[in-house]
């Protein structure tokens, strides 16, 4: 199957959800593939439709992880999954004193090298939750399922083989997918400087996430190393990599 179809079989159209793909069937190491529904990506729940709820449910998908901030997951909540056996856990990776803290970053990639650095028990209390989660497929999100997102989706494709170049790809999806939200904000934006803002804000190019991976694997060995360090057990590595792999 070629690229663009494999993209394509990824892409899910759940209503209302704008930036959900499954990431199965990326190649790995000695062979093996990511498992179609193990993973899925995706902006915020909120807007999703009785139908796109359906939808999810129909994928598989088990455990939500989502990494907002408490006041972001406050001001637009996830739909309530109790009652329908999907087990939610709020995680998140950045508060608004850090976001201050990296507003000097001059490109997005030292941004994300800051929350590589810096934010170490946030991204390994994901993969843990991740490697603990109930049988079933784990969705990830963030607000727009890109940056946040991207890096907790980085750290678990590259614990298990998954390369750079494939990681870098599937981050670009977003543009795309975000393409109709971003032309709505560019068109209400009040001047050229806001604009330049918001479409810094909605960037998504493969040589980022290419530059994240780099200071990942110069700066703390990869990702093996990097959770690690931070935490992470061997047998929860494991944990992931049985999930994650055919």
């Amino acid at each position: 199957m070629g690229a663009n179809a494999e993209e394509a079989t990824r892409t899910l159209s759940w209503d209302a959800c704008l930036n959900a793909r499954d990431l199965g069937g990326l190649s790995a190491t000695n062979g093996r593939r990511v498992r179609h529904g193990a993973l899925v990506r995706s902006d915020q729940l909120c807007r999703l439709s009785d139908r796109g709820r359906a939808d999810l449910l129909a994928h598989g998908v088990r455990t939500v992880i989502d990494l907002r901030n408490p006041a972001e997951a406050e001001k637009d909540p996830d739909p309530a999954w109790r009652e329908r056996d999907v087990d939610y856990m709020l995680i998140p990776q950045q508060d608004e004193q850090f976001w201050s803290s990296i507003a000097a970053a001059r490109t997005r990639a030292e941004r994300d090298a800051l929350v590589l650095d810096h934010r170490a028990e946030h991204i390994v209390a994901m993969a843990r939750a991740f490697a603990h989660a109930t049988p079933g497929g784990v969705l990830i999100h963030c607000l727009a399922g890109k940056d946040r997102t991207g890096i907790a989706v980085a750290l678990l494709l590259s614990l298990v083989g998954v390369d750079e170049a494939q990681i870098a790809a599937d981050y670009t999806l977003s543009v795309a997918a975000l393409a109709a939200e971003l032309e709505a904000a560019l068109a209400a934006a009040p001047d050229d400087e806001a604009r330049a803002r918001i479409e810094r804000g909605y960037d998504a190019r493969a040589d980022t996430m290419l530059a994240t991976l780099a200071h990942l694997r110069e700066r703390h060995g990869g990702a093996e190393a990097y959770l690690s360090r931070a935490g992470l057990s061997g047998a929860d590595m494991q944990r992931i990599r049985e999930r994650l792999l055919d």
